[in-house]
């Protein structure tokens, strides 16, 4: 189970995302060779939808996402997650400045791709990983994608197979997420006290 972004020195995959509006723009700014690939795949923006489009050498040049409209925007969870699904494993690059209402909940949403339930069978998959958008608080996404995941955990465990120890052991790393969050704002609030006094002097 990955829940974690990958470092940017990785060589990644550019990510262009468009709705059902915006799509004909977004597209009339590839290069040509792109734009027939897209329409061969017969993307139009809508949720859920995802090409990768080759090189003339077969490499990745780069993955658009749809988002759909803005009725099936409204009624779904993690708009960009239910995309980036679509995509094969590899690393990949969201734009800058991020396209999105409520962006850092949706890259949430990417990051919860790499969930799963193992504690009877141990999983492996070929993920979409991302790498970390700029201007975002990467280690408080990752511990809210954590977090999520311990609760999913203990959802998904049947009550039989609880025991003593699960709640014990689930207690635990939920606080020690919670003692990550509580550093990192304390951290933020020394700074600021110590900017303000070294103002006041």
């Amino acid at each position: 189970m990955t829940l974690e972004f990958i470092s940017e020195d990785h060589a990644s995959i550019p990510v262009l995302l468009c709705n059902s509006d915006t799509v004909k723009e977004v597209v009339a700014r590839l290069t040509a060779p792109a734009q027939r690939w897209i329409a061969q795949q017969g993307f139009t923006g809508g949720f859920g939808e995802a090409v990768l489009c080759p090189t003339a050498s077969g490499e990745a040049e780069l993955a658009i996402l749809g988002l759909g409209d803005t009725q099936s925007r409204a009624r779904n969870r993690f708009i960009l997650a239910a995309a980036a699904a679509k995509l094969p494993s590899g690393v990949y690059k969201l734009p800058d400045p991020l396209p999105l209402e409520n962006a850092e909940y949706e890259v949430l949403g990417w990051l919860l791709l790499g969930y799963a339930f193992d504690r009877y069978r141990s999983t492996s998959r070929a993920l979409p990983r991302l790498i970390a958008p700029s201007g975002m608080d990467a280690r408080h996404i990752e511990s809210l994608a954590k977090s999520e995941a311990l609760c999913r955990d203990l959802i998904n465990t049947p009550a039989s197979d609880m025991g003593y120890s699960l709640p014990y052991s689930l207690a635990i790393a939920m606080a020690r997420h919670t003692f990550q969050i509580l550093h990192m704002y304390l951290l933020t609030y020394l700074i600021l006290v110590c900017t303000w006094s070294h103002l006041m002097v």
